[in-house]
């Protein structure tokens, strides 16, 4: 496997499944950065896929040879950094949720991006990193490091989330029918055309992560060959999205429809909150997101969190 002499990837992340012209731009960086050694920031919310990406990067170059080290940030120290990236001798290193290190660690990681090129002064490692914060925005708050964020964003790869890709949504859902009907030894074949328009009206907080949930949970309760919305309804709270009031002004129109996007992840936070039993650890896999993200939401939409 591996990118070819034009820049072909051999298998897409199923993230990346779709035509959107977002999605064929971040298709064809994916290629150019396989063949380079060069930092990639990856930017997105949870659950667009950001590790798939790093991973298809990594498969697809000279480094898929060795491991693909994977390396949590939150609560990562220095001493810890510095030793994983000794270990990681020719292997490609994703820092996941990199603006969640510390002063202390950021500086850690400066260095060795800085000392590259220095005779035996470094390992020979890949460093790929991912946010789902605006760390353009941290730095001028001087809450990131502004020398550490160049140097981490020679290549940037900005993933949008499933709400402003829905165009793609079709081939994603046949993607995870055929996966999840393979694995559950059940033959279903697609969805109705009102599980689709169901589907298209959620606002996906966890995005396509979220969406592969959605469409495993439904065929493992499923008793048909064909998904309606009750199937689908059994996973997720669709909600058809509030008419905009007839106001001036694009800003006005723009607040509108924030509004009611934000009405609809509340609700549907509420929604597997429940169908959980308020356990927080499976809602947040269910969602796509981390602990603390969901607990940003939570205190942002007052919902009350209890239980486990």
């Amino acid at each position: 496997r591996g990118a070819d002499r034009r820049g072909q990837i051999a298998e897409p992340p199923r993230a990346l499944m779709g035509r959107s012209a977002r999605i064929v731009e971040i298709y064809k960086t994916l290629a150019r950065a396989a063949m380079s050694s060069s930092t990639v920031l990856i930017r997105g919310e949870g659950g667009t896929g950001k590790e798939l990406i790093a991973r298809a990067i990594h498969e697809n170059s000279s480094r898929r040879v060795r491991p693909f080290v994977l390396l949590q940030c939150r609560g990562l120290n220095g001493q810890q950094l510095e030793r994983a990236l000794t270990d990681a001798e020719g292997s490609t290193v994703f820092l996941d949720e990199v603006s969640d290190l510390d002063a202390s660690t950021q500086a850690v990681l400066l260095r060795f991006l800085e000392s590259e090129g220095s005779e035996g002064n470094r390992p020979n490692v890949r460093i790929c990193a991912a946010t789902h914060r605006d760390l353009d925005a941290l730095a001028r708050a001087e809450r990131f490091r502004e020398d550490l964020y160049y140097r981490l964003r020679v290549i940037s790869m900005e993933v949008p989330p499933l709400r402003e890709r829905m165009e793609d949504l079709p081939e994603l859902v046949n993607h995870f029918l055929a996966r999840h009907s393979a694995r559950s030894g059940k033959e279903v074949s697609h969805v109705t055309d009102g599980a689709m328009r169901a589907l298209r009206q959620s606002a996906w907080p966890g995005n396509v992560r979220e969406l592969e949930h959605v469409i495993e949970r439904a065929i493992a309760l499923s008793r048909s060959p064909i998904l309606d919305v009750e199937d689908l309804a059994l996973s997720v709270a669709f909600q058809q999205p509030a008419p905009e009031s007839p106001v001036r002004g694009e800003s006005s129109r723009e607040s509108t429809r924030e509004s009611s996007l934000d009405e609809l992840e509340r609700q549907h936070i509420v929604k597997v909150l429940r169908e959980s039993g308020y356990n927080k650890s499976r809602t947040s896999e269910i969602l796509g997101i981390d602990r603390a993200t969901l607990y940003r939401k939570a205190a942002r939409y007052g919902i009350e969190l209890r239980g486990r």
